[in-house]
């Protein structure tokens, strides 16, 4: 849902106004630099087990995103 609200709404306002949109966690994770593999994470892991946003099918329709 997150994801959602700032593909459709932060992002494209931010591009308007000409300001910069940080995603912070993302980077400190891996995400954005191509770092993070899901098999590299336990079984445990709490996004594994906890975060919707980590299953393969989201992380997939993340990359693939023109947003991305």
């Amino acid at each position: 849902m997150l994801m959602m609200i700032l593909q459709e709404d932060l992002v494209p306002t931010c591009r308007e106004l000409g300001i910069a949109f940080l995603a912070y966690s993302p980077l400190g994770r891996g995400m954005l630099t191509g770092a993070f593999k899901m098999e590299d994470l336990s079984p445990t892991d709490f996004r594994r087990v906890a975060s919707p946003r980590f299953t393969k099918e989201a992380l997939e329709q993340v990359c693939s995103s023109p947003n991305f």
